[in-house]
């Protein structure tokens, strides 16, 4: 899997060398999909300046404040964690879109990512029964992620 995103940053990196412009749709997603990509290759600090760089420019990107919870929550920030998660949250939920089926699979897929880290957060700092609450949440968005054990309250 490591191989896989190191090949997705090699291709991000050629596109961002070819696009000029901060302005471009593209160059923003790129910059933030290699900030995903960077926290789950765990370099934190090159991830955390992606994900602040694509959030700048685009504040309404859902996908971009659960990430940056993310990796917030791995280094202990559980506070700002779960300020960034929540309003991911809210951003997915302000932006259901039913008239695009796989757009909106896509957006369950991502939603369920955010719930499964508010659920690690809230089983860190001892909330059982709102961490398997978004556990829960989580499975039910996206039954085939992969979902660690619930805990029991």
């Amino acid at each position: 899997m490591m191989k896989k995103y190191e090949e997705a940053l090699s291709d991000f990196e050629k596109i961002l060398e070819y696009l000029n412009s901060k302005q471009n749709d593209l160059y923003v997603q790129c910059i933030g999909y290699r900030g995903a990509i960077n926290f789950k290759l765990r370099s934190f600090k090159q991830s955390r300046s992606d994900l602040e760089d694509a959030i700048n420019l685009n504040q309404k990107e859902s996908y971009w404040h659960c990430q940056l919870g993310a990796l917030l929550y791995e280094q202990g920030d559980y506070n700002t964690s779960l300020k960034e998660l929540n309003y991911a949250i809210s951003l997915f939920q302000a932006s259901k879109d039913k008239s695009q089926p796989q757009k909106n699979k896509f957006q369950r897929i991502l939603m369920s990512e955010t719930y499964h880290y508010r659920g690690l957060l809230y089983k860190a700092i001892d909330k059982f029964q709102l961490a398997n609450t978004d556990f829960e949440k989580s499975k039910e968005l996206n039954l085939d992620h992969e979902i660690p054990n619930f805990i029991i309250a």
